[in-house]
């Protein structure tokens, strides 16, 4: 039966592959996509289980379910509008120009030590001028106040 189900469901778009003993459905057709999380979202509600998710995870957007993921998909769908995210676009370069520049800065130097800091430092920077409209500037001086407060 599962085989058949793999041979029923693979195509070049849509494949179906097994996590353990679980059929699951690979889409990799960008149209299907996003007709699937889109245009009939009200048909494909549920996601497959993440297991072990616990506290602020338990109730994160992708484990969902049903009626709950509605209330919430309403709620969030507006954020994600196309004109909001082409506003965002050029803050999200300017993001990650300075971080590109600064990892060049550390490569010339030789002197990279915590690139998961960097990283940290990008995200706040990222979500600080889309989110709020404000320039952390995280990236440019690691003492700032905000840093300090932040990342203890």
């Amino acid at each position: 039966m599962k085989d058949k189900l793999c041979w029923i469901m693979s195509s070049d778009r849509v494949t179906c592959i097994y996590e353990g003993t679980t059929p699951n459905i690979l889409i990799t057709d960008l149209d299907v996509l996003r007709n699937v999380l889109i245009k009939d979202s009200h048909v494909f509600i549920n996601r497959r289980t993440i297991e072990g998710a616990a506290g602020p995870f338990e109730h994160g957007l992708t484990v969902l379910k049903d009626e709950q993921w509605e209330n919430a998909r309403s709620i969030v769908s507006p954020t994600f509008s196309t004109a909001k995210l082409k506003a965002m676009h050029s803050l999200m370069n300017d993001a990650s120009d300075m971080y590109n520049q600064r990892l060049l800065d550390y490569a010339d130097k030789q002197t990279l030590n915590n690139l998961n800091r960097i990283s940290q430092h990008f995200a706040l920077d990222t979500i600080g001028s889309c989110l709020f409209g404000i320039e952390t500037n995280s990236l440019q001086n690691e003492n700032a106040t905000l840093v300090k407060h932040l990342f203890i």
